[in-house]
């Protein structure tokens, strides 16, 4: 306001001391009191977001270690279906040369009954013939002895190799439903990998985040004062390591209130204000 200022006037008792004015050391009292709540509540503050942002670096840790363990589950399961389908693989491989040797031995032995009928048929004819012979040429000599010998020679031969081939039909059988029964396991074991690499996939993507690296972010996020500030008590205060990669300096602050369980704290002398 100066001497040409409107609205200006004379005013009577402009001298009276209002009943609430306060002297200045009172003044100076009351506002050196506010600013050092206000450092309390402000390193509280700190000291707060500090153990927030522990939780949280915790957490992010335990959700890590958690992921990794999955991953590692999955990869080794993967592992074992890959291991146990390669084996169903072998097994049916084997499977289908046992069959394929059976086959052929089945080949062979119905050609070796089929061999047998010529001779067979020639000993029953020749048998057969020589029932016609009349009176006295009928008779039970060595040549129907030999004749009689060798039909039932041959019809033993061929029970034989029968029994053998009914022998050779039943493992066949037991062959191909052993191998039907393989390939519907590596077709289980196929889909299994197919889910479970599915799986792996899906859940690779769900790691958690990293933490951030940007130092701009951190001092939205944290509230960091300036890198150096001077204040009359000289505490010391050190940035969270883990929180400000790469940062090393120093920092000077006045939260002295408060601060004494702050492991990143240098010690001071001025601890007792409010009972820090």
């Amino acid at each position: 306001m100066t001497p040409q200022s409107p609205n200006i006037s004379f005013k009577p008792h402009c001298m009276r001391m209002p009943k609430d004015t306060v002297t200045v050391q009172q003044w100076q009292d009351h506002s050196r009191h506010n600013k050092e709540r206000a450092d309390y509540q402000m390193c509280q503050s700190r000291r707060l977001r500090d153990a927030i942002m522990a939780s949280l670096a915790q957490g992010r840790n335990r959700l890590d270690a958690h992921h990794t363990a999955v991953q590692f589950a999955l990869r080794q399961r993967l592992h074992e279906l890959h291991q146990t389908h390669d084996d169903l693989v072998w097994q049916r491989t084997k499977l289908e040369q046992e069959i394929a040797t059976v086959e052929e031995d089945i080949r062979r032995l119905e050609a070796a009954i089929r061999d047998k009928d010529p001779y067979r048929k020639l000993a029953e004819t020749r048998l057969e013939y020589r029932m016609d012979r009349p009176n006295m040429e009928l008779a039970y000599d060595p040549p129907w002895h030999g004749l009689r010998e060798e039909r039932l020679s041959i019809q033993a031969t061929q029970e034989l190799l029968n029994g053998r081939l009914q022998q050779l039909w039943d493992a066949l059988d037991r062959l191909r439903r052993q191998l039907a029964a393989v390939n519907e396991d590596i077709s289980v074991k196929a889909n299994s990998i197919r889910l479970d690499r599915l799986s792996l996939e899906t859940h690779g993507r769900t790691r958690p985040p990293a933490p951030p690296k940007d130092r701009n972010y951190l001092d939205k996020v944290l509230l960091l004062r300036p890198e150096k500030t001077i204040c009359e008590r000289g505490v010391h205060y050190l940035p969270r390591p883990d929180l400000l990669p790469g940062y090393q300096t120093e920092q000077d602050c006045s939260y002295t209130a408060g601060c004494s369980g702050n492991q990143y704290r240098r010690p001071c002398n001025n601890d007792r204000v409010l009972g820090c």
